[in-house]
């Protein structure tokens, strides 16, 4: 039984290390060199082309102001609406590919598992990459709710894009973007015309069940020009593939997913934008997608009872529910733009999991023929409030500054009880509880200033002062703590940080820019529990940790548009890490240790000729430990930090044949994952995986549209996760890719 660091039972998730190396793919190369061979009739065919026929450049808002794509001095790859929605993406796991540099490891559920950045992982409770949806912050800094490894996965239906930004984001995103931030933009209702659009997916797993998915947005004038409405829907439900041999039964992991977004514009003045904003999702499974492995041979995985089936003698379902109501509201002045963005969310996440396997540890209360579950409710409810002015160009000089404030309010409760052996709960079966509450209120200034010292050339400095509070208020017991349930004093500690950022961009011809930027990030400690057994003075709560980073990179956008490439390195430097330490058989938060992470990405994009489009991407990230101590005895200086592969490289090329008003399209994705760690004990090493994706489809006269697509097309079995340790006989689980999966897709637009 392990004690999370708000308290709650991980029993069922614990986590490791790996060790793998490989080579760029070929294809790669390959790409690279047919966008460099013949430029010259690369510029002809494009001279007499579509003005279309080149890539399109994406504005983000990385820097708090819109910019061009290619102009942005940080590493940074955007996933445009129009790409989600070929590839009919769920969730973050849908698109992940597509950013090199970002990896998710899944524990089996959607909505959890961990999200790292250029090596940046949580190896503790606390999430080391910042979720925000348009200006707005969602899932908090605090880590009442474990947000490392629960945490608000938003369906990307009908948005404008998805910015990835990476690296420390401390001064202009706050509290825990240490590895990053993923930022949801939503689409603007038009003042002016009315958009209407629907699609319709059935999809089929091998050894599982038929699923559906359902989605529409309306977008209209209510007031011309001065006030627009834009509503989207959805609704998805997965048959589900894997079987419980227990209470489960077959198909276990099936569910659904239902969600809404609104966006009202009101423009009373042609300076004054007003958005009103709401985002609510819901998500329920009646299990997760863990195969039980036989645990004696961590190098040689095989299922305990066979692949894609799992033993269960309690419920494991996890329900999520997520809403966000904000406002945005921008005035034009001659000097910039004021603006106020105020928001309240709230998460809510119940996860019941089976606790019969740690029989061994509770002699007498557990047993398979007296088996026990914990049922955990995380929530967490968060007010921000931000000003902040985005200057226009001042001669040599623009800027951005503002304040920020957040209160979260988070609550974290376990209950373990005996269930009977067909999984229903024992009413006289309490085993014991524990209840943890959390308070956090930040209060931040934070700047960034650009010089233009020539037209090319322009340097920016950046900085945040954050003073973060926190109470905490504990209560636990019962006869797995062997002591009555007994609440803890409350606890109140502060802290203070500053973050920098210094960045230069240099312009050197209107196709290629460099780039240069060192930046700092900060993440709040918190609190933890105290294991029983623990030593005298070891206290309720932890530090905090921080990171020290630096990047050089170059970005193309070259022949007329049909070729972009960027690429980057970059070493970071990371102190006092917030990590799980041991006491006794119990885990629980705490700092121990440094590392470093270096790496280098590379991302292209290429159209040879109109019609076809061929992009790849790679990753190298080498984050190891460089220095240790006693309370993680299983980590080794130089060991891999968890959750981190050293390669990942995506290529995939897009065809759509000039056939009058009908447009046939094929593409197919190549997708590589080399090893990485999990965080068990003794150390797992989780080893690559590859997937290949393939789709056909037509465009009819550019309203409708009709795509068939395989994803998994050779059906591979690779581990993309797990949730479950070696030691102690505990079964270890493993999170298999998804079995080749086929669909239909058909979309309308009115």
């Amino acid at each position: 039984m392990q004690d999370s660091g708000c308290g709650a039972d991980r029993s069922a998730i614990t986590l490791r290390t790996f060790k793998s190396h490989r080579i760029i793919s070929t294809l790669t190369t390959v790409l690279i060199l047919a966008a460099s061979v013949d430029a010259q009739t690369a510029l002809a065919q494009q001279t007499s082309a579509s003005p279309d026929s080149g890539l399109q450049e994406i504005v983000v808002t990385a820097g708090r102001r819109e910019e061009l794509l290619s102009n942005v001095g940080v590493g940074i790859t955007a996933v445009s609406g129009v790409e989600l929605e070929a590839r009919s993406a769920s969730s973050l796991e849908d698109f992940v590919s597509q950013v090199p540099g970002l990896n998710l490891q899944s524990f089996g559920t959607p909505g959890t598992g961990v999200v790292a950045i250029r090596g940046i992982s949580p190896q503790g409770a606390a999430a080391t990459v910042a979720t925000y949806i348009d200006n707005i912050s969602v899932g908090g800094a605090g880590n009442g709710t474990e947000n490392a490894w629960y945490g608000p996965d938003i369906d990307p239906a009908d948005l404008e894009r998805v910015e990835v930004l990476k690296g420390p984001q401390g001064t202009l995103y706050g509290a825990s973007s240490l590895g990053g931030v993923i930022k949801y933009v939503t689409k603007t209702p038009s003042l002016t015309t009315t958009e209407i659009s629907t699609s319709e997916e059935l999809n089929d797993v091998r050894g599982g069940s038929p699923g559906t998915k359902m989605r529409a947005s309306v977008s209209t004038p209510i007031i011309e020009n001065k006030l627009a409405l834009r509503v989207s829907g959805y609704y998805e439900y997965t048959g589900g593939y894997i079987d419980d041999v227990g209470i489960g039964g077959k198909d276990a992991d099936r569910g659904y997913k239902s969600g809404m977004r609104a966006t009202l514009l009101y423009q009373p003045l042609d300076n004054l934008k007003i958005k009103l904003n709401a985002t609510i999702q819901s998500s329920s499974v009646d299990g997760n997608d863990i195969t039980d492995d036989n645990g004696t041979n961590p190098s040689s995985f095989q299922p305990l009872y066979g692949y894609f089936e799992q033993k269960r003698y309690t419920p494991e379902s996890y329900k999520v529910q997520t809403q966000l109501y904000s406002s945005d509201i921008q005035w034009e002045t001659d000097l910039g733009s004021l603006i106020s963005a105020t928001s309240y969310s709230t998460y809510n996440v119940r996860n019941a999991s089976d606790m019969t396997s740690e029989a061994a540890f509770f002699p007498g209360l557990i047993s398979p023929t007296d088996p026990a579950g914990a049922i955990q409710n995380l929530s967490s409810d968060q007010r921000t409030q931000e000003f902040r002015f985005e200057s226009k160009r001042l001669g040599i000089f623009e800027f951005v500054a503002g304040t920020f404030y957040q209160h979260q309010a988070q609550t974290n409760k376990s209950l373990y009880t005996s269930y009977d052996t067909t999984g229903q709960v024992d009413p006289s079966g309490f085993l014991g509880s524990q209840n943890n509450t959390a308070t956090l209120d930040e209060y931040a200034g934070f700047g960034d200033a650009t010089v233009y010292i020539l037209p090319q050339l322009d340097v920016t400095a950046g900085y945040r002062y954050s003073d973060i509070q926190q109470q905490v208020g504990r209560s636990r017991g019962g006869p797995l703590y062997g002591s009555p349930v007994t609440a803890s004093p409350v606890l109140n500690f502060a802290e203070v940080s500053q973050t920098y950022l210094a960045g230069i961009r240099w312009r050197v011809t209107d196709e290629v820019m460099l780039y240069g930027r060192a930046a700092t990030g900060y993440r709040p400690g918190g609190q933890r529990g105290v294991p029983p057994g623990a030593p005298p003075g070891f206290g309720d709560t932890y530090t905090s940790d921080s990171i020290r980073s630096f990047e050089a990179g170059v970005k193309v956008r070259a022949l007329g548009g049909r070729l972009t490439l960027s690429t980057d390195a970059y070493v970071i430097n990371w102190s006092n890490i917030q990590t799980l330490i041991i006491v006794g058989i119990y885990d629980t938060d705490g700092n121990a240790g440094t590392a470093k992470s270096k790496g280098a990405e590379f991302e292209a994009s290429y159209v040879p000729f109109d019609g076809l489009t061929l992009r790849a991407n790679t990753a190298y990230t080498n984050a190891r430990y460089t220095s240790t101590n006693a309370a993680i005895p299983y980590i080794t200086v130089g060991e891999r930090l968890s959750y981190v592969p050293e390669w990942t490289r995506t290529v995939s090329v897009d065809y759509t044949l000039p056939f009058g008003t009908w447009k046939p399209q094929v593409g197919a994705e190549y997708v590589y994952r080399s090893s990485q760690a999990d965080i068990s004990e003794p150390p797992v090493m989780l080893p690559g995986y590859t997937a290949v994706n393939m789709h056909v489809g037509v465009q009819f006269d550019d309203k409708q549209s009709l795509r068939f697509y395989v994803n998994n097309l050779a059906n591979n079995r690779g581990i993309v996760g797990s949730a479950g340790e070696i030691a102690n006989s505990i079964p270890y689980g493993v999170v298999y890719q998804q079995p080749v999966t086929v669909g239909v897709i058909f979309s309308q637009k009115f």
